[in-house]
């Protein structure tokens, strides 16, 4: 399929490296410009960087303005594949293509919608996190589900160890989507959505430790912001 991306950070750049490296033309990348803030300064492969040294067209945007559609109409892309694009799309934008828009979120989904699930997801001692790949729709990350794929939480991990266990799963449940989607199937999973939680932008705030807390709820609590991460404190 012609392929056009949607991706920023190192997740935009796995899932770009795993169509370049796949039997889908990719037509276009479009990523965000660097930014200051501290959650987007770690974890910071360049999607730009990577689409020009493999002759992949890029196009720099914060929001779907004239010019990002302009490039998406000339790329005329079968599929959209987005991950870790950070501003909302219209409806013009996502349902362009022939099959629409893939998003994959790295929660499962309905659960921990929204920013940081992985932190969140420690936080709230989870049992599992993992990846979903979903079909955008006018609601952020609520369409069908196409697949997911998750990974337990062991007892001592920390966010950055399931940072790097699910980003290695993003190559894989991105084209086997694409080859799902691709056969033909359209029986997708509809989400729950009375089982859906969202989770805000992380502050500095978020991360200060409150002592009247149970141990154990501290414990998870430093583990879920360890390096790179801004640190828990009190």
């Amino acid at each position: 399929m012609r392929v056009a991306t949607l991706g920023y950070q190192t997740w935009g750049h796995r899932t770009l490296q795993a169509l370049i490296d796949s039997d889908h033309e990719v037509v276009l990348a479009i990523t965000h410009p660097k930014s200051e803030h501290v959650y987007e300064q770690m974890w910071a492969d360049s999607v730009a960087d990577l689409a020009a040294e493999n002759g992949v067209p890029v196009h720099v945007a914060n929001k779907p303005d004239d010019a990002f559609k302009a490039a998406l109409a000339e790329a005329a892309p079968d599929i959209i594949v987005a991950n870790n694009w950070r501003t909302w799309l219209p409806a013009e934008v996502f349902d362009a293509p022939k099959y629409g828009t893939l998003n994959i979120h790295d929660s499962l989904l309905p659960k921990y919608t929204g920013f940081s699930p992985l932190i969140w997801a420690l936080i709230n001692g989870e049992e599992e996190v993992g990846l979903t790949a979903h079909l955008m729709d006018e609601e952020l990350d609520a369409g069908d589900i196409v697949l997911q794929r998750s990974t337990p939480v062991g007892p001592t991990d920390t966010v950055t160890d399931l940072f790097h266990r699910t980003i290695d799963m993003i190559g894989p449940i991105t084209l086997d989507a694409l080859d799902l989607i691709a056969s033909g199937r359209t029986d997708w999973t509809p989400q729950d959505r009375s089982q859906a939680t969202f989770f805000h932008k992380r502050a500095p705030q978020d991360s200060h430790v409150d002592w009247s807390w149970p141990a154990e709820v501290i414990e998870r609590f430093v583990r879920a912001q360890s390096d790179p991460y801004p640190n828990a404190f009190a």
